[in-house]
């Protein structure tokens, strides 16, 4: 410390910071908080664990977030089924949900179409194939919106084997 001045300055930043801390309800299981001499506190929960660590100087220690933040990249989820597709991504931890989607067509294979239309099984079937295809295209287009917003380091595909055949 470089003399009275930024003594009190730390002092004043550590009392913010202690006072933030005895009040704090933990719901995640890191924290990281900054505290500047002019008198603002910035404290983020984050759902990885960080090591206590406590610096003062001329600029923030980001160093360990940094850290943390290479150690848990975004990955991307999409967990499709022939109904339905659901795209999350992953980043420090925590799961966001980004979008769900749900066919709008027929995509079930029907046993018989009844008798009055015994000839055209193979057309609803075809049909049915038609929508699937439409709707995994559809989550795909999506996933590749999402990943232009946000970009991840990997992609996780979750489905029936059906589906993600149809996806990969």
């Amino acid at each position: 410390l470089s003399g009275e001045t930024e003594l009190r300055e730390l002092e004043a930043s550590a009392t913010r910071v202690r006072d933030f801390a005895s009040k704090y309800v933990p719901e995640a299981k890191g924290l990281v908080m900054y505290s500047k001499s002019t008198g603002s506190l910035w404290a983020r929960e984050l759902q990885v664990p960080l090591k206590t660590e406590v610096h003062w100087g001329e600029s923030a220690q980001i160093q360990p977030l940094l850290a943390a933040l290479e150690q848990y990249k975004r990955y991307g989820f999409i967990l499709v089924d022939r109904v339905t597709a659901r795209i999350y991504t992953t980043l420090l931890g925590e799961i966001e949900k980004y979008s769900e989607i749900n066919s709008t067509g027929l995509v079930q294979h029907l046993k018989s179409p009844g008798s009055d239309h015994m000839c055209s099984q193979a057309g609803i079937q075809r049909k049915a194939d038609g929508n699937i295809h439409s709707h995994l295209k559809h989550s795909v287009d999506l996933l590749e919106e999402f990943a232009e917003a946000a970009p991840f380091e990997r992609l996780v595909l979750a489905g029936s084997i059906e589906a993600t055949s149809e996806v990969y």
